[in-house]
């Protein structure tokens, strides 16, 4: 009996529902318009280089995609708006283009497809209860019935699994298990639970071993050398031909082995590359304690740090201060000194010692990837903190560079201002 009392209602409910769909038809594709809004944004950041080569998909509009600088680099129509001031005044949506975790660029579109989904199935829902009105109570309670049991669990779950795919896995899935769904949705959350903590092991596990192969290609890079240089030197000093040959031998074969090494050193780097970096807003008064935790030797003296707020991600800067110290301890011969100003959007930093200085001609290939200076040749080094100090203060919306006056040499950091 129960049964078929649901049955009538269920019944009127969906004569309502398809005679609503008829008189009030939802644009094709209109459902799937917030996806392909977003795949446009990611097919923006895949061909940046070259937007003349991407496949957007087609959503019904026209849209631009813009440099952070405000230049137009593509436009699919002549009503795509050209102005982020253009697109909000319309009240039209605005995506970023992000790549390697930053953002580069924006979308903007010529309409508001969310707006008009929401205005379309607000006409859809009165075509609805007026169908349904004829029967009110039954159903009123149909409805009711069936958005707490099925329709609201199922827009929680597609919710959930546009969060999940889009690699938001701290998004928690509703669990209840009163409705017939509860066991369903739990399972669901426990799969986004064990897939997180997977993800985070595998992630542990592929820096652990970047960074064992990262010191065990530094570690044996030193005695390699010893090596080559001493075949060197006896080959110099050798008569016997014979000898000589096994030293040339020798010789070559260490050359391969630090070639080998390089190579191993060449695919770490690009994991390297991808540190993650997260800036935020420091206030000036921690440089202070930044330059003391990099500065285990007490070597450095830092005076007159104005008051700011920066925008810097404390471990990286941390870390590019330790190879900068680093590096000065290991080629100067004075203590080091902290100086900085004020200049535009940026606050500079001057890190300056004296002895063993660089030569003009090799200042701009410090930041090169293995390079060393001629002032380095009996110093040990792989020749990548600079150019790591670079990659990270480029992520942080900085520079730097290196300047050499005399028997002075500069290292010049350029931190952005909130």
């Amino acid at each position: 009996m129960k049964k078929r009392f649901l049955l009538l209602p269920i019944l009127v409910f969906l004569a309502g529902c398809f005679w609503a769909a008829g008189v009030y038809r939802l644009p094709a594709g209109w459902d799937n318009d917030i996806i392909l809004l977003n795949r446009i944004a990611q097919e923006s950041a895949r061909c940046w280089e070259d937007l003349q080569k991407g496949e957007f998909p087609d959503y019904g509009g026209s849209f631009s995609v813009l440099g952070l600088d405000g230049t137009v680099r593509y436009r699919s129509g002549e009503d795509a708006p050209v102005s982020v001031m253009e697109a909000v005044s319309m009240g039209n949506p605005v995506l970023d283009v992000e790549k390697e975790g930053g953002i580069i660029g924006k979308v903007l579109v010529s309409r508001n497809p969310g707006e008009l989904l929401l205005a379309y199935r607000n006409r859809a829902a009165l075509g609805v209860l007026a169908a349904a009105a004829i029967f009110a109570l039954c159903t009123g309670g149909c409805l009711a019935f069936l958005n707490h049991t099925i329709l609201r669990p199922f827009r929680k779950l597609e919710h959930f699994a546009a969060e999940v795919a889009g690699g938001n896995l701290d998004f928690a899935l509703e669990r209840n298990k009163n409705n017939m769904f509860g066991a369903f949705t739990e399972s669901f959350d426990l799969m986004r639970e064990q897939l997180k903590e997977a993800r985070e092991k595998e992630y542990l596990a592929n820096r652990n071993q970047k960074e064992l192969v990262a010191s065990l290609s530094h570690d044996i890079k030193t005695p390699v050398t010893s090596i080559r240089v001493s075949a060197e030197l006896l080959l110099e000093l050798e008569k016997e031909e014979r000898l000589k040959e096994k030293l040339r031998m020798i010789y070559r074969k260490t050359e391969q082995i630090e070639e080998l090494v390089t190579n191993l050193f060449s695919t770490t780097l690009q994991d390297m590359e991808q540190l993650t970096v997260t800036p935020e807003a420091v206030y000036s008064r921690e440089l202070e304690r930044l330059i003391r935790s990099a500065d285990p030797r007490e070597k450095v003296r830092a005076e007159g740090i104005p008051d700011c707020m920066l925008y810097l991600d404390e471990i990286r800067f941390t870390q590019v201060l330790s190879n900068i110290i680093s590096n000065a301890c290991k080629y100067g011969e004075s203590d080091i000194r902290v100086d900085t100003s004020l200049i535009d959007s940026h606050l500079k930093l001057y890190i300056r010692n004296s002895g063993n200085p660089v030569s003009e001609e090799e200042l701009p290939l410090l930041m090169n990837k293995f390079y060393r200076g001629k002032n380095a040749e009996k110093v040990s080094g792989s020749g990548l903190g600079l150019y790591i100090c670079k990659k990270l203060m480029e992520q942080m919306q900085g520079e730097i560079y290196c300047t050499c006056s005399g028997n002075e040499f500069t290292v010049v950091l350029m931190i952005k201002l909130i």
